[in-house]
């Protein structure tokens, strides 16, 4: 019975469906995507559509942490630290640039070989 009421479905009934299903097939977490599965039909597509982008913005995967880290030292205003703070600052940055340029050679290093 179900197949036969597929069957007289409109082109466009037909192509919402289709867009429906492509957008539950973005969803890639099984259990979250059955949900949507069952509530895709008393959804309209554009709730589906905002169901979905909720879901996918709570499975993108965090910022590297090494990202995040270097945004916010991006974004220190070194003058602005307390003077003790800002030295232990200075030390690590210094220390950090000594280990990334010996890095740099290491890489050029294996390069030319």
């Amino acid at each position: 019975m179900r197949i036969e009421a597929r069957l007289e479905l409109s082109p466009a009934e037909v192509r919402g469906e289709l867009e429906a299903a492509l957008e539950l097939k973005k969803v890639k977490d099984a259990k979250a995507r059955k949900g949507l599965l069952r509530e895709a039909a008393r959804l309209s597509l554009r709730e589906l559509k905002e169901r979905v982008r909720a879901l996918l913005q709570k499975e993108a995967a965090p910022a590297p942490w090494h990202k995040a880290v270097a945004s916010r030292l991006a974004r220190v205003r070194l003058e602005a630290l307390p003077e003790e703070h800002r030295a232990l600052v200075e030390a690590k940055l210094r220390e950090l640039e000594e280990l990334l340029s010996v890095g740099e050679k290491e890489a050029a290093k294996n390069e030319s070989l």
